[in-house]
């Protein structure tokens, strides 16, 4: 009896730890705001809707995404710099890295002081069903990823870049409640994400740009002409990414063809995605600098 009511005891212990520790959790995850006044024009209200995932790859992914939104990851105080940066995580418009290309980087940018803006973009719907979700990528993602059918994924990325111009407007409306300079608002993006950052960057109305931008292994974007005053870009890839030569590095020429400021780092190896144990590691020190070459 003794043992049974020690047993029954320690299990409602373990479920109240259990409490604690999914309210801990709750408390310490980020505020996520809808970036639209209303539904975006163009935006797909139907199902399915926005959904976390970790499909086959046990990490954190975001899904169906069809109303933008951010998630917002503030420095500690005493080491706030004033600087904010919008974070575009990739997934080939399919779905969002939410872990490696989203979370980890707004902590590293929360420790260098620089607040994080995670974007949730809108992206192609994909099945609800996880398992008919990853036979859908085990079919679509390798053709793209090694560029024989890359020419499907710029049309997906337009609504996503005007939800990035979106966001740029939307923090930057909401810098003196985060304290942050109006003119020291960057955006980062990774892969898909990295498109959708250069299409930001080069938007129409130089207001709605980010002040400075850095793009990781990019997909590719016609960007066209691109003019003196574009933002400063930070771009880094692998040389043994197919993706390399039709994406990051004639986005890089277009940025010095027009006279705008652009700093690249070409890694012997990492992929696309920039795999663990490469030299591309390097890439976190490599902007770190460039950041703070900039006063960032």
């Amino acid at each position: 009896m003794k043992t049974s009511l020690l047993c029954g005891a320690a299990a409602l212990c373990g479920a109240a730890a259990a409490g604690l520790l999914c309210a801990a959790a709750a408390l310490a995850a980020p505020l996520n705001l809808p970036i639209w006044p209303d539904a975006a024009a163009g935006a797909d209200s139907g199902e399915p809707r926005e959904q976390d995932s970790t499909a086959g790859w046990h990490e954190h992914y975001v899904r169906n995404v069809r109303q933008a939104s951010i998630d917002v990851y503030l420095p500690d105080a005493a080491k706030a710099t004033g600087t904010g940066m919008i974070i575009c995580p990739g997934g080939a418009f399919r779905f969002l890295t939410m872990e490696g290309e989203g979370e980890r980087i707004a902590h590293w940018l929360n420790d260098r002081g620089i607040a994080g803006f995670i974007l949730h973009y809108r992206l192609k719907p994909t099945a609800h069903s996880e398992f008919l979700f990853l036979l859908e990528m085990l079919h679509e993602l390798p053709p793209l990823l090694d560029g024989s059918k890359i020419g499907e994924i710029e049309p997906l990325a337009t609504p996503a870049i005007a939800d990035g111009v979106q966001a740029v407007r939307f923090v930057r409306a909401r810098a003196a409640q985060w304290h942050l300079a109006p003119d020291r608002i960057g955006m980062i993006g990774f892969s898909a994400g990295g498109m959708v950052t250069i299409g930001t960057s080069l938007t129409a109305d130089v207001h709605d740009r980010p002040n400075f931008s850095a793009a990781l292994y990019s997909g590719p974007l016609d960007v066209g002409h691109v003019p003196a005053d574009a933002p400063p870009l930070f771009a880094a890839a692998a040389a043994d990414d197919p993706l390399t030569a039709i994406a990051t590095r004639p986005i890089v020429a277009a940025w010095q063809a027009g006279g705008a400021p652009v700093e690249l780092h070409i890694y012997q190896h990492g992929g696309h995605g920039f795999k663990k144990g490469t030299d591309s590691e390097h890439w976190m020190e490599d902007c770190s600098a460039w950041l703070q070459a900039r006063h960032l």
